[in-house]
């Protein structure tokens, strides 16, 4: 079982192990690598080092699916994993808010 915060939420995979690869994980959300970013305890990963990074319980992952036609996805985002469109520059400054939006 692997715990870990995925955009702000705990979520827990039974059928992930501590350890796994971030490569593992993204398959695992049903999502397309080539339209996925992802930034790891306030870092960017880069793609190409997705099957060695390895996810440890309590990891915080921001993961962003870049959709085209601009139209957001409903309740629980992309088959289901809580992932919804984003903007680059809001991964980029290590938040969950599009660019522009004010701190509260």
């Amino acid at each position: 079982m692997l715990r870990i915060i995925l955009n702000g939420q705990t979520r827990i995979f039974d059928s992930l192990e501590e350890g796994e690869t971030l490569a593992k994980l993204i398959a695992e959300l049903g999502l397309k690598s080539d339209r996925v970013a992802v930034e790891r305890n306030s870092e960017i990963v880069a793609r190409s080092t997705w099957s060695e990074v390895r996810v440890h319980g309590e990891d915080r992952l921001e993961v962003v699916h870049f959709v085209g036609g601009g139209r957001e996805l409903g309740g629980e985002g992309l088959n289901g994993s809580g992932i919804g469109k984003a903007e680059l520059p809001s991964l980029l400054r290590g938040t969950n808010r599009p660019a522009g939006a004010e701190r509260r």
